[in-house]
């Protein structure tokens, strides 16, 4: 799975994608980011 970390006017956001699809947004930062 892999993640990109970005700020937004609404605060800090993490997309979430696996096999092409995004799978999940949630609020902050993740460490796991790329």
């Amino acid at each position: 799975m892999s993640q990109l970390s970005f700020h937004s006017p609404v605060g800090d956001l993490t997309l979430s994608e696996e096999d092409g699809k995004i799978v999940s947004l949630d609020w902050g930062w993740s460490p796991l980011s790329e």
